[in-house]
């Protein structure tokens, strides 16, 4: 029996998001650069001739890869912030991150790779640069909300304590990173800098 359109659709999106799956896995695991178009085809199962017809290069998949879990990062933080307060903004969007790097931690080990390429192409500047411009950007405003002295500085000093709790938690585990107990007392050096 011939397959439906929907049918057909449906079995397309379920092998890109294979794709996605297994090229994420060997991007985080091996690293962009040390992973070629044949290898994640062998890895997923499929001749690297039909790869192509999901994705025009390694770098197209890179952006699918980003986009997805930029994706889901961007809804949690649209729904935890409607109508919220600056503080409860921070600390949502403080343990939102801690939540989402525990929920997929290979998005971001692989993000974390990207951002410290010693040499990324233009595709990864395009890629990484304005993601990281969109979340400085919020920082700052958040911190300015919050009548926190020097908010800029601020957005690149939670930016960094970000980065290095993402790094702990991934390469260390949360069996073996105190998560729980930094991620209060960043969130306290915040709530007496606004009582001052």
């Amino acid at each position: 029996m011939p397959r439906t359109s929907e049918q057909f659709k449906e079995v397309r999106e379920k092998s890109k998001e294979h794709i996605i799956k297994t090229a994420l896995y060997l991007f985080a695991e091996r690293g962009f650069y040390s992973t070629s178009i044949s290898m994640i085809a062998k890895e997923a199962g499929i001749a690297k001739g039909a790869l192509y017809h999901y994705f025009d290069s390694k770098e197209d998949l890179l952006k699918a890869i980003i986009e997805m879990g930029m994706g889901k990062m961007g809804h949690a933080m649209e729904v935890l912030f409607s109508n919220v307060a600056p503080m409860e903004k921070l600390e949502g969007m403080v343990r939102t991150t801690v939540a989402l790097i525990e929920d997929d931690p290979l998005t971001w080990k692989l993000m974390i790779a990207l951002t410290m390429q010693q040499h990324p192409s233009e595709t990864m500047k395009e890629i990484v640069a304005p993601l990281e411009k969109k979340g400085t950007e919020f920082f700052f405003q958040m911190f300015k909300d919050l009548n926190i002295p020097h908010p800029e500085e601020e957005g690149y000093v939670l930016a960094a304590i970000l980065d290095g709790l993402a790094m702990h938690l991934i390469f260390k585990g949360e069996d073996h990173y105190p998560v729980e107990r930094v991620v209060n007392h960043v969130l306290d050096r915040y709530r007496s800098m606004v009582k001052k």
